[in-house]
């Protein structure tokens, strides 16, 4: 039997001090599918845009 790991991760300190962003996953799942289901060969360039300005939103 392989030994148990003994390392620790550290929470991020947003988490610890209960800053962290709260994010609806679902919402943003079905926003995105949403946007790209919607895109077609003229409106693609700007429907990826738009997603890009949103993921980047929510990574910060």
């Amino acid at each position: 039997m392989p030994p148990f790991r003994t390392q620790t991760v550290p929470l991020n300190d947003a988490i610890l001090t209960e800053k962290a962003p709260a994010i609806d996953y679902p919402a943003l799942i079905s926003d995105i599918l949403d946007a790209i289901l919607s895109m077609t060969d003229t409106n693609w360039e700007n429907k990826a845009a738009e997603l890009a300005d949103l993921l980047r939103a929510t990574a910060c």
